[in-house]
């Protein structure tokens, strides 16, 4: 196969690299660090900010105007994207396959693009670079502290949710144009600063997971493991969580850790040091937690980080905010879909989008 367009070339080989690359992994019910939408991935990890700290670029609702959008032009008709056996493949082979591969999730990233952008307009504000560099600066940190960590994790995200550099700097600027309508809306009230503060130097509890399908297979489970069965190898045999390739490790988790379904907090909280708990329903599966360490309180006086938690309480305010502007501009856009193949599509990364917590 010979391949003439570059941006078909780059798609091409990411599709390859994720079909020898592909896993089957569960994920904790109720832990939501991601969002299930990819339009708005710099809103969506705000909420696993944790403790870094990112400062905000001034004026972000009034700033000077420039539009920095990359622009691209439009395949003509006709045009040749590859070559297989000597034989063209036009767009019109591909279409269709485009269409169901990813047609849905694209159109809901114009919908959002284009609901923000008029909104920009409509309040007399556009974006400048460093709005917009913001945002990169943001993902950057919620996905790890440490710089070049950060580009390799950011690269591998791009590759495995096909994030091309026109659809990620529409994502950015997207992003940017919804942190800017929110601004007038941010308050930050002490009690969240309280809790941030909680959060970030409070009491933690680090525990290990098994994840089950059925109470039946929770309640054997338990009792090979009281019964001595080291709880890491039940984890690496039986659990259905992630967490299953480290036998069941859990990072230390604080009470006020959204990020955690409450009912696994709760438990944690009542649990005595080296205990295993009783069944915990999350949905359809069944949650069974070892107590291994206690973390206390580290001591940091609040005043001492009071800067750092300010900028902490803002993003994930800013980020609540963010996703119920996204929520309103679909709910909002009036929009006809013709094709039936696009349509449905559409419908399916629709209703992912308006997932996203409110």
């Amino acid at each position: 196969t010979v391949i003439v367009d570059n941006a078909l070339m780059r798609t091409y080989r990411h599709a390859m690299r994720a079909i020898t690359h592909s896993t089957d992994r569960h994920l904790l019910p109720g832990r939501n660090c991601g969002g299930s939408a990819l339009l708005v991935i710099a809103v969506t990890l705000v909420g696993c900010a944790g403790t870094q700290c990112i400062s905000s670029p001034a004026n972000l609702a009034d700033s000077p105007m420039a539009d920095v959008t990359a622009k691209t032009d439009a395949a003509p008709v006709g045009r040749t994207f590859a070559l297989l056996n000597g034989q063209p493949i036009e767009m019109v082979d591909l279409e269709t396959g485009l269409l169901e591969a990813g047609g849905g999730q694209v159109l809901v990233e114009l919908v959002l693009h284009r609901g923000v952008s008029s909104r920009l307009a409509a309040a007399g504000t556009q974006l400048n670079k460093t709005q917009i560099d913001y945002e990169r600066t943001v993902l950057m940190h919620m996905l790890h502290k440490d710089a070049n960590h950060a580009t390799r994790m950011l690269t591998e995200l791009r590759r495995r949710r096909g994030l091309g550099e026109q659809r990620f700097a529409r994502m950015l600027k997207t992003n940017a144009g919804l942190r800017a309508l929110i601004q007038p809306d941010v308050q930050i009230a002490d009690f969240e600063l309280r809790k941030q503060y909680e959060f970030e130097h409070g009491k933690r509890y680090q525990a290990r997971l098994i994840t089950v399908p059925s109470a039946q297979m929770a309640a054997i489970v338990i009792q090979r493991a009281r019964a001595g069965e080291m709880f890491i190898d039940l984890a690496m045999r039986f659990s259905t969580d992630e967490s299953s390739v480290t036998g069941g490790y859990m990072p230390p988790i604080s009470p006020v850790d959204p990020t955690y379904p409450l009912v696994i907090r709760d438990t944690l909280t009542r649990m005595v040091l080296g205990t295993i708990s009783e069944p915990i329903t999350l949905g359809g599966t069944f949650a069974i937690v070892k107590l291994e360490r206690i973390i206390e309180a580290d001591g940091v006086p609040f005043d001492d980080v009071i800067d750092d938690l300010t900028t902490h309480v803002r993003l994930r305010v800013e980020q609540m905010l963010m996703q119920q502007r996204v929520h309103s501009i679909i709910n909002e856009a009036d929009l006809t879909v013709l094709d039936a193949t696009l349509k449905r599509t559409w419908e399916r990364q629709k209703r992912q989008a308006m997932e996203l917590p409110k």
